[in-house]
């Protein structure tokens, strides 16, 4: 059965402690709070190094090839609805109204 609380009070106070610890060394060293002295500046590059390079210019580089290509695509998928889908509504809804058309006709003539 869960009580949300530890029966344990040192329990609690070791999150305590160690939190405490570590404010006392973050006032006292304030800029090597997180760098080991064990480690020097190389390995310390390398820890701060990004994996992976970051992707910069690209747009710039190929603006006018990104640019055709999304007009070109956008075209292609506006041609295709256009043609493929919104004309095939069209001209069932004109043949209706003609059909209509020709019995209305039929019944005043």
């Amino acid at each position: 059965m869960f009580t949300g609380f530890p029966r344990n009070k040192d329990a609690l106070l070791v999150p305590i402690l160690f939190l405490q610890k570590l404010i006392e060394h973050l006032i006292e060293h304030p800029r090597k709070a997180f760098v080991d002295d064990s480690i020097n500046q190389y390995q310390y590059q390398l820890i701060n190094m990004s994996t992976i390079t970051p992707i910069t210019g690209t747009l710039r580089k190929r603006a006018a090839l990104d640019i055709l290509i999304g007009f070109t695509i956008g075209g292609a998928m506006a041609s295709y609805w256009w043609w493929g889908f919104h004309m095939n509504i069209i001209n069932k809804r004109e043949a209706f109204y003609a059909e209509l058309a020709e019995k209305k006709k039929q019944e005043n003539a």
